[in-house]
């Protein structure tokens, strides 16, 4: 028991005051953002007044941490969160009741360091030995790694995995040249080519990325008008930055806590309506966490996803 209590006290010390503060309630959501890409639209909802103007009240909370991320959803302390399939699934696996409500637009690219021997996808492929890539062993990043190389027809099997779990160690090696290559995510990608690193493939080259948005079975279960409703100001934000990405790029910035040197030149991606991710999608995560021994079977599609907040 003092374990958890500790645990909740980090979670909401991690949050700052304004966890106190925030008014809970039916109408009322704190939904957990990364400082990635498809905080995006989360993120242009809040400054344009939309969650109000659709009658709900959200308090995003930003993590630089999964583990704290994770940890908020597990105590309650948020309701939602900006997270990816593989995390998804595994929750599931592990009995927590979390369910996918959409699918989100993130970005990952495949890097090589300024000075590696290998810097494009037709220099991978002619590679005759392994290639020392940082990444995350067992998640999205080592998932979206393979399917990227086996989309260009270049095999993943030259991926010599080094696990890198801090993203700016991560970056530092790969500049560094301490790695050959590197699969790092949107904004920071942006940032690591600016300082040199080459692109060998981006996600954008898949038919999906599997990022989502989930929420807790509590939440759900006790908030289904909220949740609706922000997913109505969430279609309204995507729809506002489609239509005028560069208008936003300063607030995505400061909103997002990217680095300010990325904002000209930061690929921001075109947002769809919410929607779920495809049950192939979710069928083909969890094959792969088979694969990895990360599961002892595939989670039905029904027990990971729940569409009735989009539709």
């Amino acid at each position: 028991m003092k374990r958890i209590g500790f645990l909740i006290l980090t979670i909401t010390l991690s949050l700052g005051t304004s966890a106190l503060a925030f008014a809970d309630g039916p109408n009322s959501l704190r939904v957990g953002l990364m400082p990635a890409v498809n905080s995006i639209p989360l993120i242009v909802a809040e400054h344009d007044g939309l969650f109000q103007a659709n009658g709900v009240q959200v308090e995003l909370v930003m993590f630089h941490n999964q583990l704290y991320r994770e940890s908020g959803l597990q105590t309650h302390t948020i309701d939602g969160s900006i997270s990816d399939l593989v995390n998804a699934v595994a929750t599931v696996s592990n009995g927590f009741d979390i369910r996918v409500t959409s699918a989100s637009e993130g970005d990952f690219a495949l890097l090589a360091s300024p000075h590696a021997a290998v810097q494009n996808i037709a220099q991978w492929k002619a590679a005759s030995g392994k290639i020392q890539t940082g990444s995350l062993e067992n998640s999205i990043v080592n998932y979206v790694s393979e399917r990227m190389l086996e989309t260009l027809k270049a095999d993943p099997s030259k991926i010599d995995l080094v696990p890198v779990l801090n993203l700016p160690s991560r970056i530092q090696m790969l500049l560094a040249d301490k790695l050959q290559a590197a699969v790092i995510p949107e904004p920071y990608a942006t940032m690591a080519r600016m300082q040199g690193a080459h692109l060998i493939a981006d996600t954008r080259i898949l038919p999906s990325t599997p990022g989502v948005l989930l929420f807790t079975g509590k939440a759900i279960a006790e908030k289904t008008p909220a949740i609706r409703a922000f997913y109505r100001a969430y279609n309204e934000a995507a729809a506002r930055v489609n239509a005028d990405p560069n208008a936003y790029r300063s607030i995505i910035v400061a909103g997002g806590d990217f680095p300010p040197a990325v904002t000209n030149d930061l690929v921001i991606p075109h947002f769809a309506k919410a929607t779920l991710p495809s049950e192939a999608v979710v069928q083909d995560v969890g094959a792969w966490m088979v694969s990895k021994h990360m599961i002892p079977e595939a989670v039905p599609y029904g027990n990971v996803t729940d569409g009735d907040l989009v539709r």
